[in-house]
């Protein structure tokens, strides 16, 4: 379990490091000419991309764990005493793959969606050239 988050919180900083490239070249592409504004630098667009993130981070773990609560009592109420432990068990081990399987979704989600933006860009950008 920690080797897995480990790997998946590199992957994610990795992700940063490329989502703040393609934010830099966006920039430089686009806003610099088009606003007259000055060009920025690899750092300046990390940290502003920070900022920005922690501006608009949304936290919804309170109301999602409210939910499963919900649902686990509703599932003890209708599961025979004899079978609420491997019940228990199995929406576990379901409970623990699926967020591996939403994190890599997400991660992998977000490499496509940034590559497909700096293509677009690069291609708007070749073309204005």
């Amino acid at each position: 379990m920690v080797k897995k988050t480990l790997w998946l919180w590199g992957v994610s900083l990795i992700v940063g490091f490329y989502t703040t490239f393609v934010l830099q070249s966006l920039w430089n592409w686009f806003a610099v000419p088009a606003l007259h504004v000055p060009s920025v630098g690899y750092w300046l667009m990390f940290g502003l991309n920070t900022l920005i993130g922690l501006i608009f981070e949304r936290v919804e773990t309170f109301g999602e764990d409210q939910r499963w609560k919900l649902v686990m009592t509703v599932l003890a109420a209708c599961v025979p005493d004899g079978k609420q432990a491997e019940v228990q068990e199995s929406l576990e081990q379901e409970m623990k793959h699926g967020m591996w399987v939403n994190a890599g979704s997400m991660v992998f989600g977000k490499i496509v969606g940034n590559t497909f933006a700096l293509g677009i860009g690069w291609a708007i950008h070749t073309a204005l050239i």
